[in-house]
C-alpha cells in the first residue's frame, strides 16, 4: 500500500524587503518581555505591538487574501498584534486563534532545521465529529495531518485563524527566535438586502494604542 498526500492546504506566503526587517528586529529587541507558560506553553512575549511601515506591508498582503476570498464591501482590520520571544526549550502549544479570521506569522529571525511552525489539520479518516466512526476505527483519539515551516526572516504566513499550529524549539542555546504574531477581523457591510442590514465596526491595533487601551 503507499500512501499519497494529494491534497494541500492554502497557506500563504509572502516576503518583506529586508531593511524593514533589520529595522523591525532591533525595535522590537528593545520592547518588555512577560513569561507566558499555559499547558504546554513557554515563552515570552511582548502585546500591543505597532510599527506603521511593518503594518503597511502587512495591510497589503492581508488585502491580496481579501480580493481573493471574501466580499468587495468587507476590510480585514488588523485587531491584535504581539511579539513572540523563544530561546531553546521554549514552546507554544497546538492551538488556533479565536475572535479572528485571518492570522499572521512574521519571522525576523532565521533558523535552518530548528523552531519550525507546525501547522496540522484533522486527519478525515479519524474526523472525531463523525460519531460513526467513534465505534469503528481504531484510533482513540483524533489524527493530525502535519506540515512544518522553517523560519526564514522577512517571511510573512497568513492562514486561517481555526487551522491548528504549534512550535518546536530552537536546537541551540545561542539561537533566539523573534516572531510577530497577529489577527484580523472583518469591518465594514456584512449584509444588505430588504430585510436588513448588517454592518461591522472593529477596532484596530493602531486605534487602541492611540486610546492607551
Amino acid at each position: 500500500m503507499q500512501k499519497l498526500n494529494i491534497l494541500n492546504y492554502p497557506i500563504y506566503s509572502f516576503n518583506c524587503d529586508q531593511t524593514l526587517v533589520d529595522e523591525v528586529l532591533e525595535d522590537v529587541k528593545g520592547k518588555k518581555f512577560h513569561p507566558i507558560k499555559d499547558e504546554g506553553s513557554n515563552l515570552l512575549m511582548s502585546h500591543n505591538y505597532y510599527h506603521e511601515n511593518l503594518f503597511c506591508f502587512f495591510d497589503k498582503c492581508v488585502d491580496e487574501i481579501k480580493r481573493k476570498y471574501f466580499k468587495e464591501s468587507l476590510m480585514f482590520t488588523i485587531t491584535d498584534c504581539w511579539v513572540n520571544k523563544y530561546s531553546m526549550m521554549q514552546v507554544i502549544r497546538n492551538h488556533t486563534h479565536s475572535n479572528s479570521f485571518i492570522s499572521g506569522l512574521f519571522y525576523l529571525t532565521n533558523h535552518e532545521k530548528s523552531g519550525a511552525t507546525c501547522f496540522s489539520v484533522p486527519d478525515p479518516w479519524t474526523e472525531s465529529t463523525h460519531n460513526e466512526y467513534q465505534n469503528i476505527t481504531v484510533h482513540n483519539t483524533q489524527q493530525y495531518i502535519r506540515s512544518d515551516v522553517y523560519p526564514t526572516a522577512g517571511t510573512l504566513l497568513l492562514f486561517p485563524s481555526q487551522v491548528y499550529h504549534h512550535t518546536k524549539t530552537v536546537n541551540s542555546p545561542d539561537q533566539v527566535r523573534y516572531t510577530i504574531s497577529f489577527n484580523c477581523f472583518p469591518s465594514g457591510l456584512i449584509s444588505a438586502n430588504k430585510s436588513g442590514q448588517l454592518h461591522l465596526q472593529v477596532l484596530s491595533v493602531k486605534d487602541r494604542i492611540k486610546l492607551g487601551k
